[in-house]
């Protein structure tokens, strides 16, 4: 008789292609994290630089259709 605790081929198989999609899937994740985390930057880059422009001569009153345009664009 075969011992209970070994594994078939075949399962050993099914493991191996579940471990290989979670490690795909922890590498897209990752990648889409990186992804977000620099449009994120460039948003808060975009903001600084019109707040930069504005204070240089005072505000202005375009500033609120400034931030929105800049938010629907990021969109």
């Amino acid at each position: 008789m075969f011992p209970q605790h070994r594994t078939s081929e075949r399962e050993s198989g099914v493991r191996e292609r579940i471990m290989d999609c979670r490690r795909r899937l922890r590498r897209v994740r990752l990648a889409r994290d990186r992804q977000t985390l620099n449009e994120d930057k460039r948003r808060a880059f975009g903001l600084e630089e019109i707040l930069s422009q504005t204070s240089n001569c005072g505000l202005s009153d375009s500033l609120p259709e400034e931030l929105e345009a800049l938010e629907l664009q990021s969109r």
